[in-house]
């Protein structure tokens, strides 16, 4: 159910292809550069749980106007973590997984921006 006011960009299983934006996948990092700026202040990670909870560790970097830098990150993401942030308007997304179990497998990954109400500021 989406709620009213609130502008989600799902880019699907990370693990699987990002639909439509151009991605790049190698051993613990995924990212993904998009069309044109993405405007977000939440960012939901999923990871897939049938084959078990594999990351213990977690970087999120945004490349905003051409430059990367640190946005969020944490320990385990589990069925699901949302990362609150101030709104930025990013032109590209990394996730990177320097810590886990086994070989990572993220879910998904959405990028959200919430009601100007709810925004932190």
């Amino acid at each position: 159910m989406r709620r009213r006011g609130v502008r989600s960009h799902a880019y699907g299983a990370w693990t699987a292809g990002l639909g439509g934006a151009n991605h790049s996948r190698r051993e613990g990092v995924r990212a993904a550069e998009f069309p044109r700026p993405v405007l977000c202040d939440r960012i939901r990670l999923e990871e897939n749980l049938a084959l078990g909870q594999r990351v213990r560790a977690f970087a999120v970097q945004a490349r905003v106007a051409g430059t990367w830098q640190h946005s969020t990150g944490g320990t385990t993401i589990g069925a699901r973590r949302v990362l609150v942030q101030p709104a930025v308007a990013l032109d590209a997304l990394r996730v990177n997984l320097p810590d886990t179990r086994e070989a990572p497998t993220l879910a998904s990954v959405e990028l959200f921006l919430a009601p100007e109400t709810f925004r932190i500021r």
